[in-house]
């Protein structure tokens, strides 16, 4: 777990990998739950979403591990791996105004887990995935750029009952694919850290 002396003893991958085997798959869970609905649940982006958090809340603690703490660089890999867009922010600056109503939007996303002697639970890290999900629902169309899962996990998503065990294999499938996408980006621009 994060915070005690064998985290500290772990290298830099092997927390990496830590965040998407045991984190992952509790926010992939999270996110396969509406499946049960079958085709049904399709018409409700629900689970996109809370996937698309969960997928942001691992690429945000990878690139922790990597050092990468950066507003502007955690924006622009978000950008990139989810929905597909190269931003480029630096020196840019926000007005007080601007900067304040971020913070306070950030908090109340993050809920308990953005203070700094907070342990993640498995509770703290659901209600954050969860927030984060609510937010992420207005960006409807921006979703489906994110990675997913195969064509065939789609299709087990569509039955119902039985498409939560799609909707978990596909929804894990992205989660993996988005894990080596932010590992590629944090590479390509010289952010990884080893150790």
């Amino acid at each position: 777990m994060p915070g005690t002396a064998a985290w500290a003893r772990m290298g830099v991958e092997a927390r990496a990998h830590w965040w998407v085997y045991r984190v992952g798959r509790f926010t992939t869970l999270i996110a396969a739950i509406p499946g049960l609905g079958g085709a049904l649940a399709r018409t409700l982006p629900v689970s996109d979403a809370v996937g698309a958090a969960g997928e942001g809340l691992l690429l945000v603690a990878i690139a922790g591990e990597h050092g990468v703490r950066d507003e502007d660089r955690l924006v622009e890999l978000l950008a990139s791996v989810l929905f597909r867009r190269e931003l480029t922010l630096d020196h840019r600056a926000l007005t007080a105004e601007e900067d304040a109503a971020v913070d306070a939007r950030a908090s109340e996303l993050t809920g308990d887990l953005a203070g700094s002697g907070t342990r993640a639970t498995l509770k703290r890290v659901g209600a954050a995935v969860w927030r984060l999900g609510r937010a992420l629902w207005s960006v409807e169309d921006e979703l489906d750029k994110r990675p997913n899962g195969r064509f065939y996990h789609q299709w087990i998503g569509l039955l119902p009952v039985v498409g939560v065990v799609g909707k978990y294999l596909g929804e894990w499938s992205g989660l993996k694919r988005a894990a080596r996408h932010g590992h590629t980006w944090l590479e390509r621009r010289g952010l990884t850290a080893r150790g």
